[in-house]
């Protein structure tokens, strides 16, 4: 009779507790609230964009000044790298031997280097940068020898490292010939 009884309270434990555990479910509460406020802040999205005056630079003569603009298109100023890779041609040394002198705004940027050794970095702040370059045969190679590159522009956000916040990247391919004349390109 004694276990019965025990076993009896044990139940009515059990039931007692799990009914005051649902019944205080419905009874449980919260508020949060909490002000804030803050004087001269203001918070902006923003886009870097860019695009390039052209996309396909053709065929370069020689010793002649060509031009290329780096457009603003988004709403957020940026830093930017402009560099050079060789993409093809006939020969390795024709391309070695380019030297490039490349101005902005009509001013030269840096000192002439070899045209696949070229790296500059720059700001954007206004709503384009003016690029001009001039590229010579420093190796007077004979006629009948292809050079094909790109222009690659890797830009992002000022203040940032390129591997943070947003960025873009954009390249424009040329071709130069030994004899400086124009022809078709095969790459």
């Amino acid at each position: 009779m004694r276990k019965s009884i025990a076993k009896i309270i044990v139940i009515f434990l059990i039931i007692g507790l799990n009914w005051a555990g649902i019944s205080a479910i419905g009874k449980t509460l919260a508020y949060f609230n909490d002000t804030e406020q803050s004087q001269n802040n203001s918070f902006q999205a923003g886009s870097l964009d860019f695009s390039l005056s052209s996309d396909n630079l053709g065929q370069i003569n020689l010793g002649s000044k060509e031009y290329f603009d780096i457009q603003k298109d988004g709403t957020l100023d940026f830093r930017y790298n402009i560099t050079t890779l060789i993409i093809g041609g006939s020969d390795i040394n024709f391309c070695n031997d380019l030297e490039i002198g490349i101005y902005e705004d009509g001013v030269l940027n840096s000192a002439t280097t070899t045209l696949s050794n070229l790296d500059i970095t720059n700001s954007v702040t206004g709503s384009s940068d003016n690029w001009s370059f001039i590229i010579n045969d420093t190796g007077n190679n004979s006629s009948g020898k292809v050079c094909s590159f790109n222009f690659t522009v890797k830009a992002w956000q000022n203040d940032l490292d390129y591997t943070q916040g947003f960025t873009d990247i954009e390249s424009t391919q040329g071709v130069i010939y030994s004899d400086g004349k124009i022809g078709r390109a095969h790459v």
